[in-house]
Parts: C-alpha cells; structure tokens; sequence
C-alpha cells in the first residue's frame, strides 16, 4: 500500500501536467491570435500589432488652438521692450501671470461674444490688478491661432494673430 503521500503525490502530479497542457495550449492560442493580427495589412506593411500606428503622429492634421492674450502696445513705466504679450512681459511675478492668463480668457471671450458688461468688469479687474504701475497703457486684446507643436520652439509663431480690442489707460 502506498498510503496517503503517494496518493497525493500522484493527484499533483496530475495537476501539474493539467496546469502545464492548459499553460502551453494558452500560449499557442495568443501565439496563433497574436500571428493572425500581425499580419500586414492596408497601409500599416511596415508595422507589426502591438506596435503599429506610429507614423500616425507625424500625419496628425493642421493642428490649431486659440486663446487670448494682451498685447502691450506702449506703456510708461515699462521694463521690457513692447510690444510684449502679458506673459512674455513679466512685469508681474510668475504666480499672478496664471491667473492674469485665465482672467484674459474669460475676458477675451466674453468680447468675442459680445457681452459688453461682463467685458468691461474683466477690462477693470485687469487694469487694477496688472496695470497699477504703468502709466499711459496702451494695449490690445488679441485671439491667437498656433499650432502647439511649433509653439514649443518658437513662442512667437502664430498662424493667425487677430486684434479683439484696444484699449488705452491714462
């Protein structure tokens, strides 16, 4: 008689050959779906799944985003040389330049829209906030059109720059 340890030996034996058929059937199964997949198809010839579609990203479509800015025309008391957009101006520290930025689009659109009221309430939360030093302001609100990935290397380089409004401060 065996007894009790060779039976379960034997039973995990079994087990094991089991878990290894199912394991070696699961690889030829992803190897056969993987190869199925893989194939060169339409114009992706040149790549193989998972790693296909890169070259995408080189065909992405003209790209464009707007937003607005302020462009400081003239001004007394300046430091930089103008014309200067409100963050590349930095007469203002950099932790007041994000919210200077989301108050001039909030306020940029409310003059796109129309919205006369609205527009004058940011045109004097702006001026009392960014404007206090200088004296003799002249500046506009402009929407800027660029493609982000040239915008990267060249903080100047706009597809569309349109003038919204312009303003002067005495």
């Amino acid at each position: 008689m065996r007894g009790l340890s060779g039976l379960l030996r034997d039973l995990s034996a079994g087990r094991v050959r089991r878990r290894r058929a199912w394991l070696i059937a699961g690889v030829v199964a992803f190897g056969v779906v993987y190869a199925a997949v893989a194939l060169p198809t339409g114009t992706h010839q040149n790549q193989r799944f998972p790693f296909y579609a890169w070259e995408l990203f080189d065909r992405v479509p003209d790209q464009r985003f707007q937003d607005f800015s302020v462009r400081f025309i003239d001004a007394r008391g300046a430091r930089v040389p103008l014309p200067a957009f409100f963050e590349e101006a930095r007469m203002f520290p950099i932790a007041v330049q994000g919210q200077g930025f989301t108050l001039i689009q909030r306020w940029g659109t409310s003059i796109a829209r129309g919205e006369r009221i609205k527009a004058e309430i940011y045109r004097k939360r702006f001026e009392s906030r960014y404007l206090g030093p200088l004296t003799n302001v002249r500046y506009q609100v402009v929407r800027r059109t660029y493609d982000p990935r040239e915008r990267a290397e060249c903080r100047s380089c706009f597809k569309k720059l349109r003038v919204v409004a312009t303003y002067t401060t005495s």
